[in-house]
């Protein structure tokens, strides 16, 4: 499964959304992870996370 992510901004500090799809319940699931200064912070950090789990490394 290939995984997608948002990359967010409130207020002064910068944030990303991955797309699970749906869980074992049945429904949608979502990890998001805060607290990021800049986008390009934000940004690396979501390449990342989205390379670890379209390559299922990702702990």
């Amino acid at each position: 499964m290939d995984y997608t992510g948002s990359i967010r901004k409130e207020c002064t500090a910068w944030y990303y959304v991955i797309d699970l799809g749906k869980g074992v319940n049945g429904k949608h699931t979502q990890k998001e992870k805060r607290g990021f200064k800049t986008e390009e912070e934000v940004n690396s950090s979501l390449i990342k996370a989205l390379h670890e789990l379209n390559t299922d490394t990702y702990i």
